[in-house]
């Protein structure tokens, strides 16, 4: 039988562990929309030919590619403002967020 510590012990870990939870899924859900978004204005971009805008983006996807996966959920909200004073294209993951 558990103990009523025990009890306690596993409830307080099972809320800790939710926030975890919470807060990486909270930056999976912010990488894929800025990946959502850095693709989307590649399309455009490669549609409209323009060479220097793919190239400036490229250093975007670079980022994305090397480093989101170490980023925290600050610095990739930064790296999506960056991608909206340049292009134009509002990165927001809080509607992926609504289902949890």
């Amino acid at each position: 039988r558990l103990t009523d510590s025990d009890i306690d012990r596993m409830i307080a870990d099972a809320e800790r562990y939710r926030e975890e939870d919470m807060a990486l899924a909270r930056k999976i859900h912010m990488r894929n929309a800025l990946e959502e978004a850095i693709y989307s204005v590649k399309s455009s971009l490669t549609e409209r030919n323009d060479i220097a805008g793919i190239s400036e983006l490229d250093e975007f996807i670079t980022w994305v590619e090397t480093e989101s996966d170490s980023a925290s959920y600050e610095q990739l909200s930064r790296k999506g403002d960056q991608i909206y004073s340049k292009f134009g294209i509002r990165v927001d993951a809080s509607s992926r967020m609504q289902n949890m």
